[in-house]
């Protein structure tokens, strides 16, 4: 290690100049790594989100007709995302409407939803 004794002023100076420097960096890029994380986090989930809306009121349409291949064919449109192993759709009933699955994904699809006990809210465009 440096013995800071024997060392000169504008040396001393030089290494706090350093050292502050370094720890700013590292603070930065710490910051930076924990924004772009949760920005991530929050772009996925509204993305996610924006895709349920788009496949529901287009499969709403298959639903008010009661035509489950043309619910089908809408959520085989999910096909190309290769991230999304499984999506269905439920009629009002809480019953399995229609249904897709990637290849090779697990069969953990219930047949039937439970509906609600109380009352049902809606925010944002989704139902709780």
């Amino acid at each position: 290690m440096l013995s800071l004794q024997n060392t000169t002023v504008a040396r001393k100076l030089k290494l706090i100049i350093l050292l502050a420097c370094a720890v700013t960096i590292f603070i930065g890029e710490g910051a930076s790594m924990l924004v772009s994380f949760f920005s991530y986090q929050k772009n996925l989930s509204d993305d996610l989100a924006g895709l349920a809306n788009v496949i529901g009121q287009n499969a709403g349409v298959a639903l008010l007709f009661d035509i489950p291949d043309d619910a089908a064919i809408v959520l085989n449109s999910l096909a190309h995302m290769k991230s999304i192993r499984a999506a269905c759709v439920y009629d009002k009933k809480g019953g399995l409407f229609a249904v897709y699955r990637l290849p090779g994904a697990p069969d953990a699809i219930a047949d039937t939803l439970p509906l609600p006990e109380g009352p049902v809210y809606e925010k944002r465009g989704g139902v709780i």
